[in-house]
């Protein structure tokens, strides 16, 4: 299962107030987009839906950000299980740039997402 585990100091409620919708076109034939971010009522886990369209096939699924002590990891959601394809993995790896650029105190401590991460 593709993921990427940060470790750091970072405000888990200011991650999901800062979310904000986002369209990415990666070449003539994808496009990567995050809609809407919801938080579950512990306050430990945001899903956040993406969709994917890749050499027009689309696929919805969501992305969670899970924290527990000062890890934060990224993955897929197992129950909208896309294809694991380059676009997805590129989503998550975009989306764990983004918290690593929105937060200077992350770093990537695990990941096999290495060539998604900019």
């Amino acid at each position: 299962m593709p993921h990427v585990v940060l470790t750091g100091r970072y405000d888990f409620q200011r991650i999901y107030t800062q979310f904000q919708k986002k369209i990415h076109k990666i070449d003539s034939t994808t496009i990567i987009k995050y809609e809407e971010s919801f938080i579950n009522n512990d306050k430990n886990l945001i899903l956040i839906k993406t969709i994917v369209i890749e050499n027009q096939k689309v696929q919805s699924f969501y992305i969670m950000a899970m924290q527990k002590d000062q890890q934060l990891t990224i993955r897929l959601d197992p129950l909208t299980d896309p294809t694991k394809t380059s676009s997805v993995k590129k989503s998550l790896g975009m989306m764990a740039q983004e918290l690593l650029n929105n937060n200077t105190n992350l770093k990537v401590t695990k990941t096999n997402l290495n060539e998604f991460i900019i």
